[in-house]
């Protein structure tokens, strides 16, 4: 059973969505709010009866695209992190990815740190599985501000 199918399933037992709090209601009307914490990022998920004896996860995020657009891309990218994980399934901070962009914005890939051996700091980019060295410099907030720029150029979604 792909995606596609367990989100119909869930949609078609009535479970509801939100766009501008960001919440999915179960089909029993209850909010959902299990964490899952998978590399440092929290996400909301449960369980939808498929069949007999049989449940599959949902992703809340997923189930939110779906619920808007009637599909299910291969990725859904949040915009935006945010420390509730409800508030980041809004529909306007969520969009169709693939596996590349959707790493563009992680939290945890700032394009710059720290060189010791230079006392330096080095900003880079990866742009088809290739790394950019975009400099070396003084300050933090200086690689910060290479990474950023360079995002703009490369990493247009």
């Amino acid at each position: 059973m792909d995606r596609l199918e367990i989100l119909k399933i869930a949609k078609d037992k009535g479970w509801t969505y939100n766009p501008e709090t960001g919440e999915v209601f179960s089909h029993k009307g209850k909010l959902l709010n299990g964490k899952k914490v998978q590399k440092n990022q929290t996400y909301i998920i449960s369980r939808v009866v498929t069949g007999f004896k049989d449940s599959k996860t949902i992703y809340a995020h997923q189930f939110a695209w779906y619920y808007m657009t009637g599909e299910a891309p291969e990725m859904i990218d949040h915009i935006e992190h945010h420390e509730d994980p409800i508030y980041s399934n809004r529909f306007d901070n969520l969009r169709a990815s693939d596996r590349v962009k959707n790493s563009w914005n992680r939290p945890s890939s700032k394009g710059y740190s720290f060189e010791e051996s230079m006392n330096k700091w080095r900003a880079y980019i990866r742009v088809d599985k290739k790394l950019i060295r975009l400099g070396n410099f003084e300050k933090e907030e200086d690689a910060r501000i290479a990474y950023l720029e360079a995002k703009k150029i490369y990493h247009i979604l």
